[in-house]
């Protein structure tokens, strides 16, 4: 599992806790570990983007070397 979503998985752990605790100090508490949890998350993948985020190879090629036209040489009738 990647750390971001670990950390993700901190900040909803958090979030319940939150929810179902009595205590209005616990609850600030868990709050701002919610929000501190989401933001190092947050840090992580802007420092170290998965490959999901990334452009696929073929859109790298593409945004590189664009095509000078959109037909290909004898295919047009």
């Amino acid at each position: 599992m990647p750390l971001a979503r670990l950390y993700d998985r901190h900040a909803e752990d958090c979030a319940l806790a939150a929810e179902q605790t009595d205590d209005p100090r616990d609850r600030a508490m868990f709050i701002k570990l919610v929000d501190e949890w989401r933001k190092a998350a947050q840090e992580l993948r802007l420092q170290h983007p998965s490959p999901s985020q990334e452009q696929p190879p073929s859109q790298k090629l593409q945004a590189q070397y664009p095509a000078s036209h959109s037909k290909k040489p004898g295919r047009g009738r």
